[in-house]
This record gives structure tokens, C-alpha cells and sequence, in this order.
């Protein structure tokens, strides 16, 4: 089955949507750190969800950010 040149795009943008996602949990979970707090990935994931969720939705929905 070949992909549209569409679906690689958005294969792709959805492929660097998760690796920033990650990368902020990183970041995330290493100022936890420095602060005393040695969080599981899970833990700074859900945690970095919980903070976000309102904002992340605004963007996925309109592209715009909420400062």
C-alpha cells in the first residue's frame, strides 16, 4: 500500500509531536530532579498530562498556544 504524499507528512508531523512530547517530560522529570523529587517515567508523564491537558488540547484544536 502506498501513502499519499499527505499521510507521510502528517506520519511525520506526528512523529515530531511525540518526541517534543517527550522531550518535555524529559525536561520535566530532570527539574523534578533538581528539586528532590526522582520521578518513574510514568509518574512524570502523568504528572506533565495533568499540568498540560487544558493547553495541549487548545493547540491540537486550533494551532494556537496559551501562554
Amino acid at each position: 500500500m502506498l501513502l499519499s504524499p499527505f499521510d507521510t507528512l502528517a506520519q511525520r508531523i506526528t512523529e515530531e509531536f511525540r518526541e517534543a512530547i517527550k522531550h518535555e517530560i524529559r525536561r520535566y522529570k530532570w527539574i523534578e530532579k533538581e528539586r528532590g523529587r526522582d520521578l518513574s517515567w510514568e509518574e512524570a508523564w502523568n504528572e506533565w498530562t495533568l499540568a498540560h491537558r487544558e493547553n495541549l488540547g487548545q493547540f491540537l484544536m486550533t494551532g494556537d498556544e496559551i501562554i
